[in-house]
């Protein structure tokens, strides 16, 4: 066994875990100075500058929201001219879960299932403290 490989692979899964938290911090700091520029910037009636070779500007974007749940979106969609984004999915994580729970203990998948939904196997190495 190369024991300095296994010492690298541990290097890096703490790196990534330090490199995630610092991408959680940054956004976090970004999110909360841009809003408070979007409340100056408000307050001053700016909709753009210019700074260091670049263009800051206001952009909004928008989006679905559902006061009343997705069930009702999904139903008024359905019976409109657009129920053609309307689909019914699986989440990939509940499915697998539903898998990992069936198979536990030697546990099998239903016949019907044979072809339609497997069961697939991912390894990796964990790493915890001793």
């Amino acid at each position: 066994m190369d024991t300095e490989q296994a010492r690298r692979l541990i290097q890096l899964a703490d790196r990534i875990k330090d490199l995630n938290a610092e991408l959680d911090e940054t956004k976090a700091e970004h999110d909360a100075l841009e809003a408070k520029l979007l409340d100056e910037w408000a307050t001053e009636g700016l909709t753009s500058i210019k700074l260091d070779g670049r263009t800051l500007f206001v952009s909004c974007r928008p989006y679905a929201t559902f006061p009343q749940g997705k069930e009702a979106a999904v139903e008024v969609l359905k019976a409109g001219d657009h129920a053609d984004i309307v689909q019914e999915t699986v989440n990939s994580n509940t499915a697998s879960a539903l898998v990992r729970e069936l198979t536990q203990d030697g546990g099998e998948l239903p016949a019907s299932w044979v072809g339609i939904i497997g069961v697939g196997e991912r390894y990796s190495i964990g790493i915890r403290k001793a």
